[in-house]
């Protein structure tokens, strides 16, 4: 029995012993920079295991304070940060950390129209009328024919317009004959021909010459070769007189008896016919007209032809002739004249000339033009 009672003591003293000497080994719950050695009581939440081989519920309980690993960072993200760096067409934004595509024509923000050129950054007009730049004023349109960017030229007009200031107006003149005014002794000129100041003079001649194709009043075609004369069968008028010629012919009269001789005596005829469109009387009588051949010898004297025309087969010379004479406002006369132009010599054929001298003082004639065959 005292055997087992010993046994029990020391067995108890023995527990004791163990028991003092855990105490004194075991952890304070006070320092952190130690390691966790003990046995852990089983847990129901997550475990780690330590590099000593320990078991913990906290991944800090395996360090010391000092021992423990740096956190791993990652690289900072954005373009303050060049992760990524922008592009040489883009700008950081920094209140957005983002790369922004930068401004201006030359990046395209925004980009220029089709009108306009992108010069130093910035979107500029093209310069022409094409781009309006600048239009083209009132009256004138853009051509573009020649120049892409075009050029303002004057506005199409009609027919005979020029355009003068944007404005199509008729022009005055292109040629000289354009200044006709109608008036044989004047010479008619165009001056700035085609332009908006083109005008026109009328510089009035007075002097009769030839070769300058100017007939001024006055003159006619014996003293001024630019004076031509009437066509037969047309009228003209002398003051209050207006005259008529036409039927120009050759007359050959032969009278054996006119001095005993048998002669041959040459006459042209022609039938005149006078009015007077006037107020007051007029006087004409077959003595005013005078003939002229090719050759311009005169015929024509102021007895006339009437009282010499002999023969029987110029018998009509006396019926028909003109007798003119003092003619009342709106009488009318006509009849033949004979103007004896040789004996038995003939005549010379070609362009002649029959003359009305209305006035001898003042030279005015009357003038036909005959062809004589």
């Amino acid at each position: 029995m005292k055997k087992y009672v010993l046994i029990s003591f020391l067995f108890i003293g023995l527990l004791l012993l163990v028991g003092c000497t855990m105490k004194k080994s075991a952890p304070s719950t006070t320092q952190q920079d130690t390691y966790t050695t003990s046995s852990m009581t089983p847990q129901t939440g997550k475990l780690y295991k330590c590099p000593d081989g320990s078991i913990v519920d906290k991944i800090d309980k395996c360090y010391k304070q000092s021992e423990k690993p740096a956190l791993e960072t990652q690289p900072s993200v954005g373009c303050i940060y060049n992760n990524p760096a922008c592009g040489s067409n883009y700008n950081c934004d920094t209140t957005k950390n983002q790369c922004v595509l930068k401004s201006g024509c030359t990046y395209n923000n925004p980009a220029c129209d089709s009108d306009s050129l992108c010069l130093n950054n910035v979107c500029v007009k093209k310069h022409g009328c094409a781009y309006d730049n600048p239009a083209c004023a009132e009256g004138k349109i853009c051509d573009v024919s020649k120049i892409k960017s075009g050029l303002c030229v004057d506005a199409p007009c009609n027919s005979g317009q020029i355009s003068c200031s944007g404005t199509c107006t008729n022009l005055v003149c292109m040629f000289s004959s354009d200044c006709d005014d109608a008036t044989k002794s004047s010479i008619d000129k165009c001056i700035n021909p085609g332009a908006c100041n083109a005008y026109c003079t009328n510089e009035l001649v007075t002097a009769c010459m030839n070769g300058d194709d100017i007939c001024p009043k006055g003159c006619n075609t014996l003293n001024d070769n630019n004076c031509l004369p009437l066509q037969l069968g047309i009228s003209a008028n002398s003051g209050e007189l207006k005259l008529t010629i036409s039927n120009p012919r050759i007359e050959k009269c032969n009278d054996p008896s006119y001095w005993g001789e048998n002669t041959d005596t040459y006459y042209l005829v022609f039938e005149a016919d006078a009015q007077n469109i006037g107020t007051t009387n007029e006087y004409i009588t077959s003595s005013d007209f005078k003939a002229l051949d090719p050759n311009r010898n005169q015929f024509g004297t102021s007895w006339s032809a009437y009282p010499q025309v002999y023969g029987g087969n110029c018998v009509d010379a006396r019926n028909s002739a003109f007798d003119g004479g003092s003619l009342l406002p709106g009488v009318s006369t006509n009849g033949k004249v004979w103007i004896e132009i040789s004996k038995t010599e003939g005549y010379a054929s070609g362009r002649w000339l029959i003359v009305y001298e209305a006035n001898s003082y003042s030279g005015e004639y009357i003038i036909y033009e005959a062809q004589i065959n």
